[in-house]
């Protein structure tokens, strides 16, 4: 029979006196709720549930609009990092925080609820340009504040992507239009068919003391994608514009082709699509000076003969890098807006980071710090292929068998 030895921690206690006695004593911390955390408009998330459990609706309603106007809109189009982040997915599953913020958006719309009113004027006059779901939750904010507002749109209806991006089986037009109204009541003036051509001369024409930008781009995107358990391959389909997209979801001409698996290019045409002077991105086990001599015959001609743009980026070494296993969304992504064209590149670069922020706000900050740091590698990592004027491969595609 072993005896038990029973060790304290003698700096817990003064041994002194009679009995134990504290040395140190728990510090209270107040931290923000995980979904609280993960939200991107940071919604009191557990403040407004407990007045569900309450049975106090309106007060709920109240409580979620103060940092986020919409609540029937978001509650049928947010991406909900909030679920994600929510404690209970460890036990059972998450609350579905989503779900409650529809239920009260809805419920303000059938019983005629209104935003806050404005009980004191500042002054000042903003004009915001794009009624887009930016223009528009700002808009929000600029009039609970006091301030004049006036919200110009080169479109014939208010919403941007909400209207124009989003499906309608998604997003109905009756509660997208009943909820941007609910906006207006409050005294913001929305004016459309209004293409602003500059904005130094319609702030100072109309007498602006400052002016919200928020005209953003359209985005159109199909996803084409097989079951398969082996072999199988997604195509993304995506548009960027500054006008509305009226075009097929599948693209023929594209000026960007991103590929995520060097041996696709010896199974598939994966430049069969690309355009006679597009950019190629391509995660290459090869840098810049070997890549060429490894690149099939038939993807050297078609590189050559359409004048493509070629880089390469070592997903796969980045990542082994910074410590993310086998994961390369993030780093191939990074190198599609590098090279895109989309936005300008430092302000792609920071959009990332951002997201990346709030998707991983409840993984902890050295989860941030790891994958903001794959960015950051990824951008000096992506290389230039100097391509030469004659076709050198022997190497063939391989004739795929399909089903």
């Amino acid at each position: 029979m072993s005896a038990k030895q029973i060790v304290r921690k003698s700096d817990l206690f003064n041994l002194t006196g009679t009995g134990p006695k504290p040395a140190i004593l728990p510090v209270y911390k107040d931290y923000l709720p995980p979904c609280n955390q993960s939200c991107p408009t940071g919604n009191d998330i557990q403040g407004f549930l407990a007045l569900v459990r309450e049975r106090e609706f309106k007060k709920a309603w109240q409580k979620l609009v103060i940092n986020q106007p919409m609540p029937a809109i978001h509650g049928r189009v947010c991406y909900h990092p909030c679920e994600t982040g929510c404690n209970r997915v460890n036990s059972d599953s998450s609350v579905s925080i989503q779900q409650v913020e529809r239920m009260l958006g809805d419920l303000a719309l059938n019983q005629n609820w209104s935003y806050p009113q404005i009980t004191e004027e500042s002054g000042q006059k903003v004009l915001i340009i794009g009624a887009g779901p930016s223009g528009l939750a700002a808009a929000y904010h600029l009039r609970l504040a006091g301030h004049q507002v006036e919200i110009r749109d080169a479109n014939p209806i208010a919403g941007g992507m909400m209207n124009y991006g989003i499906p309608a089986y998604r997003l109905p037009r009756d509660i997208l239009q009943a909820e941007i109204k609910m906006i207006t009541d409050m005294g913001v003036k929305i004016t459309l068919n209004y293409k602003v051509e500059n904005v130094l001369k319609e702030k100072q024409d109309g007498g602006f003391d400052a002016v919200f930008l928020a005209d953003g781009k359209f985005v159109q995107g199909y996803y084409d994608y097989d079951s398969k358990k082996a072999g199988s391959r997604t195509v993304s389909h995506l548009r960027f514009g500054e006008h509305l997209i009226e075009a097929p979801w599948m693209i023929e001409r594209a000026s960007f082709v991103g590929i995520n698996q060097f041996n696709f290019l010896t199974k598939f045409d994966c430049l069969e699509h690309a355009e006679v002077g597009a950019t190629v991105l391509l995660n290459s086990p090869y840098n810049a000076d070997d890549a060429w001599s490894q690149l099939p015959y038939a993807v050297q001609q078609q590189i050559i003969t359409k004048k493509l743009s070629l880089y390469v980026l070592d997903a796969m070494k980045v990542a082994a890098e910074t410590n993310m296993g086998r994961r390369i969304n993030t780093i191939m992504q990074t190198g599609f807006f590098m090279l895109a064209n989309v936005f300008p590149q430092q302000e792609a670069i920071a959009q990332i980071k951002h997201s990346i922020e709030v998707t991983y706000a409840r993984k902890g900050q050295r989860v941030i710090e790891m994958n903001w740091n794959a960015v950051d590698h990824a951008v000096s990592a992506t290389q230039k292929v100097m391509v030469p004027t004659t076709v050198t491969s022997l190497i063939g595609i391989k004739e795929t068998i399909t089903d």
